[in-house]
């Protein structure tokens, strides 16, 4: 790996950082995870930015970072905080995408947003809390979906 993309301060650094702690991680080359934090940089549109101090990227991009960090983690649990802020309509939709493959690879991911539109596209289960207390606790299908439209409507 050459010495810009050993800086601490790249993207990049990021997400092999986040390998590292993986626990499969003993059992891949410093090449291997050299390519797989470049797999899901250009999976997220950010492999153009993989030397970029992060304080450099737009939000929307620094959102997207911290998703590949989460892709790139071994943690069974994630947390995403406003994962769509700062996000246009089509990376918005290419979050959902990757929040789903997460879903997929087994990993239960938690979301905390305000977009009703991400919700639709990659969650199944919606908890609404209302002064620190559970509101709602619901599975989300057609039947419920109309509910939440309600109520971001309200």
């Amino acid at each position: 790996m050459d010495k810009s993309r050993s800086e601490v301060n790249n993207s990049e650094v990021i997400i092999n950082d986040t390998w590292k702690c993986s626990s499969f991680i003993k059992f891949m080359t410093d090449e291997q995870k050299a390519q797989k934090a470049d797999e899901i940089l250009a999976q997220l549109d950010l492999i153009q930015y993989a030397d970029t101090h992060p304080m450099a990227l737009s939000d929307g991009q620094k959102q997207r970072t911290a998703i590949a960090s989460g892709i790139a983690s071994s943690k069974p649990i994630i947390i995403f905080d406003e994962p769509t802020s700062g996000l246009d309509l089509a990376h918005m939709k290419q979050a959902a995408g990757e929040i789903l493959k997460l879903r997929d690879m087994g990993k239960t991911v938690f979301i905390v947003t305000h977009d009703l539109e991400f919700i639709l596209s990659c969650c199944a289960h919606i908890v609404r809390l209302e002064k620190g207390e559970v509101a709602e606790n619901y599975r989300l299908d057609k039947g419920t979906a109309a509910g939440l439209r309600r109520f971001f409507d309200n």
